[in-house]
């Protein structure tokens, strides 16, 4: 198989080593669309049709670079008037075969549309992957390259075959298929499950480790006076369940217990202010902390949240592409940073750590166990914190991780939309 070099900077920018793991860039969310009749149409829900352009385009400009287009189609022998914002140099010639709308619909029957094309409504249609990128890359590029990958490989089962059979899953390259071309809801929750029981397998054999190889740990002086502090100073009040984990997570700190804490939560349910409050604690008793992350785009995410909400805190981002990674490297080792947000880079062997003291671990099902090892080995007697959104019930997540102490934040903050899922 051979790529451009676009998409090898794609694989590359979006934070994965080869093609083989860049089928693991899953998308976050799918975009239903199947036609309805004209006359079933609901106010608020999101519709795709198919039909004749029967105006021009009438475009209005306002502000800064934003534009206003509306325009008719006719669809059903009903003409239905559309809505476009800051798309400003529509052709009508380019839609003299036809146009297809998506968009929602409005209280008076029109149309806000957030895409317009020409293409064939039947290419359209179906259970649409919506990928995590950057502004720099196209959904368009990343589908490409995704079916390019899937026509030139197969991945090998991860689950053994009596599992597979035993638990009615699917083989692990059909289930990667269906996740990037779902055909059914059934076919993506059946996909969904067979690769959510392959993580906890692999926790469980790969990533955790023993409880009795945990060495000792070293006990960390708890500043609480300090820890209420910052908690007072968020932008948002902590829920229960982050109070109660955070409290967990204090109580393995100052003991003399090695921490070894999954620490498990859907997206948006607030791991992340959690895992930074327990760094906190463990930088204001003069260690440092590395936070690894997968990719490029959590990377940012990660040392903005950092940057923000922990502005007292020398914090730096360290990943391969970095031009001054020596400058980087230096300050960590000299003990000039507190906390560094960074990529695989964090566990090669250029990175030297002053005095670490924990690890934390963002997605870690998608680092190797000797990749995990390498960065705690950088410290003497690490704390260590992975967090997972794929949340499990406590019963089975003790028979998964028994080597493993489980926190888990179940409810949502009250500025956060519960996601849903599938």
């Amino acid at each position: 198989m051979k790529l451009t070099e676009k998409q090898t900077l794609i694989i590359s920018n979006l934070g994965y080593d080869n093609p083989q793991d860049f089928l693991t860039h899953y998308p976050f969310r799918y975009d239903f669309l199947f036609e309805k009749k004209i006359d079933t149409w609901e106010s608020g829900e999101q519709v795709v049709f198919s039909g004749q352009l029967v105006s021009n385009f009438s475009t209005f400009r306002f502000g800064k670079n934003q534009s206003k287009t509306t325009f008719k189609v006719l669809v059903e022998e009903q003409v239905v008037s559309v809505t476009l914002f800051n798309l400003p140099f529509l052709k009508a010639s380019n839609y003299d075969r036809g146009i297809v709308v998506i968009g929602h619909v409005q209280d008076n029957g029109s149309i806000v549309a957030k895409r317009i094309t020409n293409q064939d409504i039947k290419t359209i249609i179906g259970i649409q992957p919506v990928y995590p990128t950057k502004t720099t890359i196209k959904q368009h590029e990343i589908k490409r390259l995704i079916d390019k990958i899937l026509k030139h490989t197969t991945t090998d089962n991860v689950v053994p075959d009596e599992f597979i059979n035993a638990y009615k899953l699917l083989d692990r390259d059909v289930a990667i298929k269906n996740i990037h071309h779902p055909q059914s809801k059934d076919a993506l929750k059946m996909s969904l499950r067979t690769l959510k029981y392959e993580e906890f397998l692999l926790y469980h054999l790969v990533n955790g480790l023993n409880a009795s190889t945990l060495s000792q740990g070293i006990s960390k002086a708890i500043d609480k006076g300090m820890l209420e502090d910052k908690i007072k100073s968020l932008p948002y009040t902590l829920t229960e369940d982050q109070r109660i984990v955070l409290d967990e997570i204090t109580e393995d700190l100052s003991s003399k217990k090695q921490m070894h804490r999954l620490l498990q939560g859907d997206v948006g349910s607030g791991k992340t202010i959690v895992a930074l409050l327990a760094a906190y604690l463990t930088i204001l008793d003069q260690y440092q902390v590395a936070f690894m992350v997968p990719t490029e785009i959590l990377l940012e995410q990660h040392f903005n949240s950092v940057k923000k909400l922990f502005p007292e805190l020398r914090s730096v981002m360290l990943s391969s592409s970095m031009s001054n990674r020596s400058e980087v490297l230096d300050m960590i080792k000299n003990n000039e940073v507190d906390i560094v947000v960074g990529t695989h880079a964090l566990f090669q062997e250029d990175v030297t750590f002053s005095n670490l003291g924990m690890v934390i671990i963002d997605e870690q099902h998608r680092f190797g166990v000797h990749q995990r090892r390498s960065l705690i080995d950088k410290g003497e007697s690490v704390d260590t914190l992975m967090l997972s959104a794929t949340p499990i019930p406590r019963s089975l997540a003790s028979a998964l991780f028994f080597n493993l102490d489980i926190s888990t934040i179940a409810t949502y903050p009250a500025f956060r939309k519960v996601n849903k899922t599938i």
